[in-house]
């Protein structure tokens, strides 16, 4: 006879499994009661644990970006303008249409008390009117009493007064993917906010709208759409740190902007009816080629006339190593030592000819109009 043994066992089975329910059921209310009076009441989860606490915050809801335009608030404005004409090139002029008649641009109050708007030269060229709109809708007359294409900025005048007015930072020593925020007009679509990061510095030049090449920028992937021209990029802290002035047309999420630090320097000789200076050595360059090391170095491919690099030995076909002691791997190097000096420097190159190697001292000058001027 098996039945009985068969009995006792599913018996024991089903004992087994019930005493285990039952226990699973109080473990689980005893950690309960436990949460509840230990971590659920708020302000994060507090673990016990020898020989000390940890803490876990709780999750909360970042506002720096918030702060961060509050901060800029009316200090970015619209621009309107009535004009002749507007230009083009490889990147698309992102202030307005192309063609005549009337445009929207932006624009950042840098002095409210004197009235003095920093704005992109391409947003007020040919300019036959200009029109600022506050935050608040009211409008002001503005005068451009100042513009350098070459840097793509310029400065206009409006009544002055009690204007908002923003928060200058720095554009030095910026950090790759540090936090960027474009403020602007796009569409007339007044004080648009995008957000976005720092993704270079580009040392190298690039064609900004109407053709004019601007030799340092602040890349960008905060998105720049027309209208956006001339306003402000902040960073974090709601302080400006560059002049937006385009984007690449048939790219996404590449935009660039003027450095403040650079905007300012033009600003201020503008304002004071100065003539801007950029520092000029008159090298048109080849590309990078190999060097004795491993190195690289930047070919000379011809010399302006009457140039300081020519005046100082400089010949076609040099192969420019260094530039006070740091090295020349690319044009964009090169482009980096000159716009970081002013006229009447001296810097020292050293250049391979042949199987030479030379040190040439060259007095930087002023670049020429006709230069500055080409669009």
């Amino acid at each position: 006879m098996t039945e009985q043994p068969e009995r006792s066992n599913a018996l024991t089975f089903m004992l087994a499994m019930l005493l285990g329910t039952v226990l699973s059921a109080m473990l689980m209310g005893a950690g309960a009661w436990i949460f509840q009076h230990n971590g659920g009441s708020g302000g994060g989860l507090q673990l016990t644990q020898f020989p000390g606490t940890i803490n876990v915050p709780s999750p909360e809801s970042g506002n720096a970006i918030v702060l961060a335009v509050k901060k800029v608030g009316g200090a970015a404005v619209a621009i309107e303008t009535r004009f002749g004409r507007s230009g083009g090139g490889l990147l698309r002029n992102w202030f307005g249409g192309e063609g005549g008649g009337e445009s929207n641009g932006s624009g950042v109050i840098i002095d409210g008390k004197q009235g003095y708007v920093l704005t992109n030269a391409h947003v007020v060229k040919e300019a036959t009117a200009i029109s600022i709109k506050l935050i608040d809708g009211k409008r002001l007359s503005g005068t451009v009493i100042g513009s350098d294409p070459k840097t793509d900025i310029a400065v206009i005048k409006v009544p002055g007064g009690n204007l908002p007015q923003a928060t200058l930072g720095t554009s030095k020593n910026l950090s790759i993917g540090e936090w960027a925020i474009a403020i602007g007009n796009p569409y007339g679509k007044q004080h648009t906010v995008t957000v976005g990061v720092v993704s270079a510095v580009r040392e190298g030049g690039i064609e900004a709208p109407n053709g004019y090449r601007v030799d340092h920028t602040i890349q960008t992937d905060a998105s720049i759409n027309p209208g956006n021209s001339g306003g402000p990029l902040c960073n974090i802290k709601g302080e400006v740190i560059g002049i937006n002035t385009a984007i690449i047309q048939y790219a996404q999420g590449i935009g660039f902007a003027i450095p403040i630090d650079t905007a300012m320097r033009v600003a201020r000789a503008l304002i004071k009816g100065e003539r801007v200076q950029h520092a000029w050595l008159g090298v048109v360059m080849d590309q990078a080629g190999a060097s004795e090391g491993g190195g690289k170095s930047v070919i000379v491919a011809s010399l302006e006339k009457g140039s300081p690099a020519a005046a100082a030995g400089l010949q076609v076909g040099d192969a420019i190593i260094e530039i006070d002691h740091k090295p020349m791997n690319e044009m964009k190097d090169v482009v980096a030592v000159v716009v970081g000096h002013r006229p009447g420097d001296t810097i020292t190159l050293v250049v391979r000819r042949g199987d030479a190697v030379k040190h040439l001292k060259v007095k930087l000058t002023d670049m020429p109009s006709r230069l500055r001027e080409q669009s």
